[in-house]
């Protein structure tokens, strides 16, 4: 097992990346809160391994976060359909 500070990053990429998949799927679909808690567990389990520090799994969960509320945000923007506009 790794150890925490062996060359490893701050923030966490996996913490990251479950955050972001989880709050951009929770504001698309708003049926993926369960995400949510996959994310947790994800974070969890790399300090609990000891791969990361917990706040690499903070930081990764903030980087996250920001990151899915911007993907929505362009979503809403430029992605979804458009209201009476055909194929």
């Amino acid at each position: 097992m790794a150890r925490c500070g062996a060359g490893k990053s701050l923030p966490s990429g996996h913490a990251t990346v479950a955050f972001a998949y989880a709050t951009a799927a929770v504001l698309l679909t708003r049926v993926a809160a369960p995400l949510i808690v996959v994310a947790f567990f994800v974070g969890l389990a790399r300090v609990v391994l000891g791969v990361h520090y917990p706040s690499d799994v903070a930081a990764g969960a903030v980087v996250g976060i920001l990151v899915g509320l911007a993907f929505w945000a362009l979503w809403r923007r430029y992605g979804a359909p458009r209201e009476g506009a055909s194929d």
